[in-house]
């Protein structure tokens, strides 16, 4: 209790959960807006073009943005004769949401990270995510949108034999907004305790988590205009679907459209299938590759898949120590970060799930589309970071996609250099070779490893201190004039009395 009386002792961490509060309600009422022609593309199978929406249709959407989900469901006379529900994560709002409650609550209240009382702040974040999500729910949930459509008699409607009515679920945002919440706010105020950083495979994770995030800022801001391009294109084709439809969806269509220039595809079944093709052609299910949108959308597609794994690897390499070789021990990390993080968000999250009036249709990506990326595109971009930035090392290349700064400072690390072998005078071994060597004595204390008493032998056979085992005294000149007896190789020797 200890860390919620501090966070609330002065009435900031009110005002804090009130600033988070604020930018829930603000994102989803812009994204909302967005939404407000899916009411009436839902409603339309029900009624006719004179269809009236009645009901806070800016409420309703806000809550459909934070839950992900609407239902709606048509009564006649006190019964329920039809529904549907339509569920898909707006992965854009979210993105935009959990990044402006960090920027808020970095600048305007000067949250600071720590790694110290790691369970009780735990339990804070916990209950402040429960607070906010059950206000939200309260605040969104509840509302219905209520659709009148005068039948084709002219005399009855479904104002007065029935009605549809339309809404966001109250679960489903509450679980949305504490999720995501809560992942926020714990990761704002807390650093992962050290412990963690020092086992080795955590580390090597953590790595890959973060090289994950930096390639995937890269590879997404390369498809992003790519992806917004093919979406207002096949929403605009697409009878009974509003083009508006694309900014929310928008993070969700550049997975889509991502994953399919790697070689994944896009998975379309249900018997609602009809509305995303041409009259059903494709025989109620399908699977699409990128070529089947056009083949000059696949040339393109493919290009950006190459120069997306050529800037990766140099952004992220730039980001590794620089040792001149492949390193294999750290290439494997991010690919398997990748992995999981595409079956996850990829194959389940960006999906959409319909029912409606008996019908029903899935979206999304096949099922082999996160193996493709993982490894034609990360685990490529993984090993080339080993290579490329020592290749452009002197090319414009390195600081446009690494950074200025990041590129600099790459560079400032040693290069590494192939020395020759050298040779070595050692003792009693001739010479020895290898980079790591010796380069020949730096003093004469580096031949002094014996014992004083151990020299005395020596000393009078060869006048020195320093034994040289192996080495056979120079043959005496017949004379026996001591003047003319020959030097004693290198190393030079010590004549200095010892102490």
């Amino acid at each position: 209790m200890g860390e919620l009386k501090a966070g609330f002792a002065n009435g900031r961490g009110l005002a804090a959960l009130g600033a988070v509060l604020g930018v829930l309600v603000v994102v989803s009422f812009i994204f909302g807006l967005f939404l407000m022609p899916l009411g009436s593309a839902m409603g339309g199978a029900a009624g006719s073009d004179d269809s009236i929406l009645s009901g806070p249709s800016p409420l309703v959407f806000a809550g459909v943005v934070l839950g992900g989900y609407i239902f709606a469901g048509a009564q006649a006379m006190g019964f329920t004769i039809a529904g549907g529900t339509l569920s898909v994560l707006f992965i854009l709002a979210w993105a935009v949401i959990c990044t402006l409650i960090w920027v808020v609550l970095k600048r305007f209240f000067k949250v600071q990270r720590d790694d110290t009382n790691l369970v009780a702040h735990l339990v804070r974040t916990v209950l402040e995510a429960l607070a906010i999500g059950l206000v939200t729910s309260i605040l969104f949930g509840f509302w219905r949108l209520r659709l009148v459509a005068p039948l084709d008699g002219g005399d009855l409607s479904f104002d007065n034999l029935g009605s549809l009515s339309m809404g966001p679920g109250f679960f489903h945002i509450f679980l949305n907004v504490t999720f995501f919440v809560g992942i926020t706010l714990f990761f704002t105020r807390k650093f992962l305790p050290a412990s963690w950083k020092d086992n080795k495979f955590v580390a090597e994770l953590l790595t890959g988590a973060r090289e994950f995030v930096q390639a995937h800022a890269v590879l997404f801001a390369i498809f992003a205009p790519f992806a917004l391009i093919l979406g207002i294109v096949f929403f605009a084709k697409t009878d009974g679907v509003s083009v508006t439809l694309v900014l929310p969806l928008l993070a969700n269509i550049i997975i889509w459209i991502t994953g399919m220039c790697f070689f994944g595809g896009f998975s379309v079944g249900g018997s609602m299938m009809d509305m995303f093709g041409s009259g059903g052609s494709y025989g109620g299910s399908g699977t699409a590759m990128i070529w089947n949108f056009h083949p000059i959308a696949a040339v393109i597609g493919f290009i950006l898949a190459i120069v997306a794994i050529i800037a990766m690897a140099i952004h992220i390499g730039a980001r590794r120590t620089r040792t001149g070789s492949i390193q294999w021990a750290r290439i494997w990390q991010m690919p398997v970060i990748g992995l999981l993080a595409w079956l996850i968000v990829g194959l389940w999250l960006s999906n959409v799930t319909m029912h409606m009036f008996g019908e029903s249709a899935s979206l999304g990506m096949s099922w082999w589309t996160p193996f493709t990326v993982a490894i034609l595109g990360l685990f490529l971009a993984s090993l080339l970071a080993e290579i490329l930035p020592e290749a452009l090392v002197d090319t414009p290349l390195l600081p446009l996609l690494a950074g200025k700064k990041t590129a600099q400072a790459w560079r400032q690390q040693p290069a590494p250099v192939q020395a020759a072998p050298q040779q070595q005078y050692g003792y009693g071994n001739g010479m020895q070779q290898g980079m790591n060597a010796p380069q020949g004595p730096q003093n004469s204390a580096q031949y002094n490893q014996y014992p004083q008493g151990a020299a005395a032998p020596y000393q009078q056979e060869f006048g020195s201190q320093y034994p040289n085992q192996g080495y056979q005294p120079p043959a005496q000149d017949p004379s026996g004039s001591a003047d003319n007896q020959a030097e004693p190789p290198y190393p030079p020797q010590d004549s200095s009395p010892q102490q």
